[in-house]
């Protein structure tokens, strides 16, 4: 790309931008300027831009116990916790749901007065090994079903919910 000129933007700012973009949306683009275009035809473009993690969480019953994997490219996931043990120690701790790099974990307590199971909900990050316990806890019947998902919609707003 060409060095930067007064009133442009930076060149990392604009490979930070344009990796961010869809792949459709970035092959239009790749017509507004020169730049753009021999950005998008250097065939090793792609070292350019910033790593991003990719894997595969997956929790699985080992002889009685629960362990949690994060399963991917090497190259990715060296940084990245994915035994989650960044989080406190949470007997049947499950892994519930993903989104956008978060995952929403959950444990089951009974409270054994009132017969009702008690879930408690925690969002991590596991690249940052960042994470918040819900404070919404939901109590159900002693066999109730509780269903939980992570959703994120950045058009709407900038926060996540957990449904």
């Amino acid at each position: 790309m060409e060095p930067m000129v007064a009133g442009t933007l930076p060149d990392d700012l604009v490979v930070e931008i344009l990796s961010r973009l869809p792949f459709k949306s970035f092959c239009r683009f790749k017509c507004v300027c020169k730049p753009w275009l021999a950005f998008s035809s250097n065939p090793n473009y792609h070292e350019n831009l910033p790593k991003i993690p990719t894997g595969l969480f997956c929790q699985y019953q080992d002889l009685n116990k629960k362990a949690t994997k994060l399963i991917g490219h090497p190259r990715n996931l060296e940084q990245i916790d994915g035994a989650l043990s960044f989080l406190p120690h949470y007997p049947q701790l499950q892994l519930i749901d993903c989104c956008n790099g978060l995952v929403l974990c959950m444990r089951r307590s009974m409270d054994w007065s009132n017969r009702k199971i008690i879930y408690h909900f925690i969002v991590c990050n596991p690249a940052t090994r960042e994470w918040t316990k819900l404070s919404d806890t939901r109590r159900y019947q002693e066999h109730g079903i509780c269903e939980a998902m992570l959703v994120f919609n950045p058009s709407c707003s900038p926060q996540l919910y957990v449904l």
